[in-house]
């Protein structure tokens, strides 16, 4: 990821307006992306903060996932990708963060089954 990418969500997320939770949330992906997982932690709390009940969504599940891969706490993350639901329309899916989370998945698995240590890929 460049950082041309993560100044651009920076900018977007910068003009965030209240009641928006959509423009924090490519941020906090990025910064999790970035292994700066407490700059996503701290976005992602300003996006659930943002939504309109406060609750995190479907997607905000995938930043919580990748911090706790971060931490190498594997099961966590397992069980916060766990709790991505699909996009109510099929055609979004093979795009969408449940297809993300099912490849996590599949990555913390074959880590798993190697028993090697360390991060998981992020491109698997």
């Amino acid at each position: 990821m460049s950082d041309e990418a993560l100044e651009w969500a920076q900018s977007a997320a910068e003009g965030t307006t209240a009641g928006n939770a959509s423009t924090p949330h490519p941020l906090a992906t990025l910064y999790a992306e970035l292994d700066r997982p407490t700059a996503a932690y701290q976005t992602i709390l300003k996006a659930i903060g943002s939504s309109e009940d406060g609750e995190p969504q479907s997607h905000d599940w995938n930043v919580f996932g990748r911090m706790a891969e971060t931490y190498g706490e594997l099961e966590a993350a397992r069980e916060y990708y766990s709790r991505i639901e699909p996009p109510d329309d099929a055609f979004l899916a093979p795009q969408s963060t449940v297809e993300l989370s099912r490849r996590r998945i599949a990555a913390l698995d074959a880590v798993e089954k190697t028993g090697e240590a360390g991060p998981v890929p992020a491109d698997s």
